[in-house]
């Protein structure tokens, strides 16, 4: 064994890749992370629940929503994977020269912005739930690490419908492991309030039509009176 072999710290197998750069590289500890919740991403959560390195996670965020931002600038200039970029700028702004520069700068604003809300929004609703272990900074690192589902773009077409469906799986995968909570109840946290949205949009939608119904010619009367 050489002397520079021997004194290289040794590689935890316990450890996040990307928290463990020094050791692997950069780009081969990006590669090993995504490929890691790509494949195996309750083994990934259990070791991010032994974690604290938040800044670490956000700078995966940003690296692979940056990423993903350069790969849909790239379909920008084909119509068939144009449909990402609509998601924040609509076509009539693509159609200026200078949108494209604008969204690549905004890139990880936008990210921020959105692993941010969605942070608080979560934990809300953990404490709506009565989680018992619930802590701001781990939904953070696990909605951080489960940004690269946008990725997905570079598949055309169907990319943002499959990173969509990959962001909810890596949400409960996360939420199940550093949280301990069962995958039924992650699926729950995660659905429930847009059920219940749709439920109460259907009520009422219900109600107006049944009001028109049923008081829609007596009205008709009413307001005949004043005529």
């Amino acid at each position: 064994m050489s002397v520079d072999e021997s004194t290289r710290p040794l590689r935890r197998l316990d450890s996040i890749p990307w928290e463990d750069a020094g050791n692997f590289g950069i780009f081969k500890a990006l590669y090993l992370t995504c490929k890691e919740l790509l494949l195996s991403p309750d083994t990934f959560f259990s070791k991010l629940a032994l974690s604290s390195q938040t800044k670490t996670a956000w700078l995966f965020a940003l690296i692979t929503g940056s990423l993903a931002g350069v790969i849909a600038l790239i379909w920008e200039y084909f119509p068939i994977g144009q449909s990402f970029l609509y998601t924040w700028f609509p076509p009539e702004l693509l159609a200026q020269s200078n949108t494209s520069g604008v969204y690549l700068l905004l890139t990880p604003l936008l990210v921020t912005l959105e692993v941010g809300i969605l942070s608080l929004y979560f934990h809300f609703l953990f404490f709506i739930f009565r989680a018992k272990e619930r802590a701001l900074h781990k939904t953070f690192a696990i909605l951080c690490y489960s940004q690269v589902s946008s990725l997905a773009v570079i598949i055309p077409l169907a990319g943002e419908l499959i990173g969509g469906i990959w962001f909810i799986i890596l949400c409960i995968s996360g939420f199940h492991k550093v949280y301990s909570i069962s995958r039924l109840r992650a699926f729950a946290i995660i659905f429930v309030p847009f059920i219940i949205m749709i439920i109460t949009a259907a009520v009422f939608i219900a109600f107006m039509a049944l009001f028109g119904i049923v008081f829609g010619d007596l009205l008709k009367e009413i307001s005949g009176l004043y005529r």
